[in-house]
């Protein structure tokens, strides 16, 4: 049996296509060598809406190790944004992060974004833009009211990955507080290990008042998915996301359907 007919080799969603006229623009030197560099870095660091949260000086340290300049940096994105490979807002007196939209990029839809003959005040760039943050918006919504359906129903739920004869009461205890529908407020609960600390920490940054979510996450896919997803959250956070507990909940939907 050769490698490619392994049959235990998993196949995930987590990849991002590239089109191969893209080495022959490079070839062609039609970009250069950094361009290249940034451009695949942005589109592998993307969401799955062709949108990337980036800074020139993230840019910088992650690709250049911090040997560049950051108005180096800025004329690379600028000579990027002039060839149609990306797109983004006028960052003049703007510091901090910013979203990068992204070309011949694979929406969920099976549909390529196009940057193509987009100028800066192109109506259609502003269209593509919202539909994009709609989409976003509305796919956030549609997890969040899943969650709250599912995680108020009257299941239990797992209040600890590991049973012993000293402890198993008080996981059965557990199990009913984190399956029931009342709220377990961030600021009063204790948490009997460090994974609940780690959760208590997580809920506390997000500002997310109940913990009911986040422990019934760490008891169904262990803590591992719980700092996965938070560790993915602190990487595409962003001031234009005002809900962050939704933000987060989307995210970890995110790292179960690509680890399952």
């Amino acid at each position: 049996m050769t490698a490619y007919q392994n049959t235990n080799v998993r196949v995930t969603e987590d990849y991002v296509i590239l089109h191969r006229k893209l080495a022959k623009e490079f070839r062609n030197k039609e970009i250069s060598r950094e361009e290249f560099y940034i451009y695949v870095w942005l589109k592998i660091n993307a969401n799955p809406y062709a949108i990337s949260i980036t800074s020139s000086s993230n840019l910088n340290d992650d690709l250049f190790y911090g040997k560049k300049t950051v108005n180096y940096i800025n004329k690379l994105l600028l000579s990027l944004k002039k060839k149609e490979y990306i797109y983004y807002e006028d960052q003049s007196g703007r510091r901090g992060t910013f979203e990068v939209k992204l070309g011949d990029f694979l929406l969920p839809t099976k549909i390529l974004t196009d940057l193509k003959n987009k100028g800066k005040n192109s109506e259609d760039v502003v269209s593509q833009s919202l539909v994009l943050d709609s989409q976003r918006t509305e796919e956030v919504t549609s997890i969040k009211n899943q969650l709250i359906s599912q995680f108020s129903s009257d299941a239990q739920v797992r209040g600890s990955n590991n049973d012993t004869n000293n402890n198993k009461n008080n996981n059965k205890n557990r199990s009913k507080i984190v399956s029931s529908k009342e709220v377990i407020r961030t600021d009063l609960f204790k948490p009997k290990d460090n994974d609940e600390f780690l959760c208590k920490k997580i809920n506390m940054e997000l500002g997310d008042s109940n913990m009911r979510y986040i422990l019934s996450i760490k008891s169904r896919y262990g803590i591992s998915t719980v700092e996965q997803s938070f560790n993915s959250y602190k990487e595409r956070i962003n001031p234009s996301i005002k809900d962050k507990p939704a933000f987060f909940n989307f995210i970890t939907q995110e790292v179960i359907k690509n680890t399952q």
